[in-house]
């Protein structure tokens, strides 16, 4: 049951209103009457009511004066006016309080009605998200970390469900993951230097945790990001900062302190791969698949490093050239071609010439290349993978010889592996009408958590095919153009003559956070938003 104060001059506006409100709408109840604003406001003052329905013109205190004194003194109560057709303009200035309703004299049941059912509905929402808002208030502190690293695995691995389901918490809860710029970090256990060291791949699960362990713990003494696994049982971290230089320093001290402590009591080496930074959660899986990218560079520099994302490294050059050499063998593997994966052994063992030899490297280069069949094959090559793994790890003891019986030696073992391992299979529309769906999808929906996948999801393709169709039509990414149709919508706001306020532009082009916004749209139009606001106001003044 929702209240209601009633205020008019006219003593039977305000019996017609008492009587009718109650039998139209039986969720609303009249519980004070006033005969002019001034007598309203001392109500106001002993008691509480979810709506105030107002004439405009009256003694002593007129509907206006008592609209704007409700709106800076009780923001949060809804009002609705009553005015005669002269008194329009009147009407027109009182939206500017804040005014949700008005009704034309004389009053219409069927527009009143309509009027009560829009109220409650309003207000029942509101009423919703506040029940919603003091429960996340009495939510312990480890269950809001808990949603936390929830929502920042679901946006590293582009889980668009997930994502969905737990971004109206952290809004309420008044969590942004970025407040300026991040980037995600993984750190990930050099497995082939286990194998060197003869360590139980069958503990790998528990190294990995032991990993995590002790990356949480840093973090969470030195406040410095987020941390979770990904599907590959990899630590992914979230590190922040004011800028990308600041955010490199941190991973390098962070990757730096969990390398020691591993070493120091396992022996074994942690690699880290830093992705790109981005301004927004729901880019971090564009961080996250960076990321992925760089870890590799490990085959080529070696373990125990900091890999950072750098666009056309000589680095990626050589992993991609690895990657085709493994994508060759797979093929040959799935088609039963022993030509065609014995060329792509001997491709993978020409890079590896390339770089150097040495057991180490050839361990890895191994490694890679099982890891990638069995995660091709899937679970049905689980015994092909511990029979290869054994291969490998009894390769470390062979002798050394000539370059050319080297060479000869690793093919060999390359092929041996392969041979252990058996086989597997894979569909489209046209690209244009793909590109015009995302872009309307985003036009409709830009003011929500959007993501790649979430899009792509709705269209039934590839995140992947999806990024790649959308940058080749649009001549710019799913990112770039998703921020430039929210900056351009804002700055839409912002010129309006509603005097929309920083925050509620923020909320309406889809931000959680009004610094973040700020910070997106200081770069996006070189100015922050309250500047760019008060500069088009004054062109409006002087236009005037």
């Amino acid at each position: 049951m929702y209240s209601i104060m009633v205020i008019d001059d006219e003593p039977l506006t305000r019996t017609y209103l008492k009587a009718q409100i109650p039998l139209l709408d039986s969720r609303w109840v009249v519980e004070a009457e006033a005969m002019d604003g001034q007598e309203a406001l001392e109500i106001l003052q002993t008691q509480t009511f979810d709506m105030i329905i107002t004439d405009i013109k009256m003694p002593i205190m007129d509907g206006l004066e008592l609209c704007r004194r409700v709106s800076s003194h009780y923001p949060g109560m809804k009002v609705v006016i009553i005015s005669g057709h002269d008194e329009f303009a009147m009407a027109q200035q009182a939206i500017h309080y804040g005014v949700n309703e008005y009704l034309l004299k004389p009053i219409v049941r069927d527009e009143l009605s309509a009027c009560l059912q829009r109220m409650y509905l309003i207000i029942d929402k509101q009423r919703q998200v506040e029940h919603a808002h003091t429960a996340m208030l009495h939510l312990s502190l480890d269950t809001k970390k808990q949603v936390i690293r929830n929502f920042f695995r679901a946006a590293a691995m582009d889980n668009s469900a997930e994502v969905k389901a737990l971004y109206p918490l952290l809004y309420r809860m008044k969590v942004s993951l970025i407040e300026s710029e991040g980037a995600i970090m993984i750190l990930a256990l050099d497995e082939d230097l286990m194998l060197q060291k003869s360590v139980s791949l069958a503990d790998l699960s528990v190294f990995k945790y032991i990993l995590y362990q002790v990356a949480a713990e840093i973090i969470e003494v030195d406040n410095m990001g987020c941390v979770s696994f990904d599907d590959e049982e990899y630590s992914i971290i979230l590190v922040t900062g004011d800028d990308e230089e600041e955010i490199l320093h941190r991973c390098r001290v962070l990757h730096e302190q969990v390398n020691s402590v591993l070493f120091k009591n396992t022996g074994i080496t942690v690699s880290g791969a830093l992705g790109s930074c981005v301004y927004d959660a729901l880019q971090l899986h564009t961080s996250y698949q960076k990321a992925t990218q760089m870890l590799p560079c490990r085959l080529v520099g070696g373990g125990g490093s900091v890999y950072e994302w750098v666009e056309r490294s000589m680095l990626l050059k050589q992993i991609q050239a690895i990657d085709e050499a493994l994508t060759s063998i797979l093929s040959g593997v799935l088609e039963n071609n022993e030509i065609t994966y014995t060329l792509g052994i001997k491709n993978l063992v020409d890079i590896m010439e390339s770089i150097e030899y040495n057991s180490l490297r050839i361990v890895s280069f191994g490694y890679r290349l099982i890891t990638r069949l069995a995660d091709t094959l899937g679970d049905g090559s689980k015994n092909a993978y511990e029979a290869a793994l054994m291969m490998l790890r009894d390769f470390r003891n062979s002798e050394w010889r000539t370059d050319h019986e080297n060479r000869e030696l690793i093919t060999n073992l390359y092929i041996s592996i392969v041979h252990v391992f058996a086989q597997l299979e894979t569909g489209g529309e046209d690209e244009n009408t793909i590109v015009s769906q995302a872009k309307s999808y985003i036009y409709d929906h830009y003011a929500e958590p959007l993501s790649l996948g979430l899009i792509a999801e709705q269209i039934g393709v590839s995140v992947s095919y999806l990024s790649n169709v959308f940058h080749k039509g649009v001549n710019e990414s799913y990112i770039k153009f998703l921020t430039r149709i929210r900056m351009e919508q804002a700055a839409k706001l912002l010129r309006s003559s509603n005097e929309e306020k920083i925050y509620e532009v923020s909320e309406k082009v889809g931000y959680v956070s009004v610094k973040h916004f700020s910070h997106v749209f200081k770069q996006f139009f070189g100015m922050p938003p309250g500047e760019y606001q008060e500069k088009h106001r004054k062109v409006e003044r002087t236009s005037l």
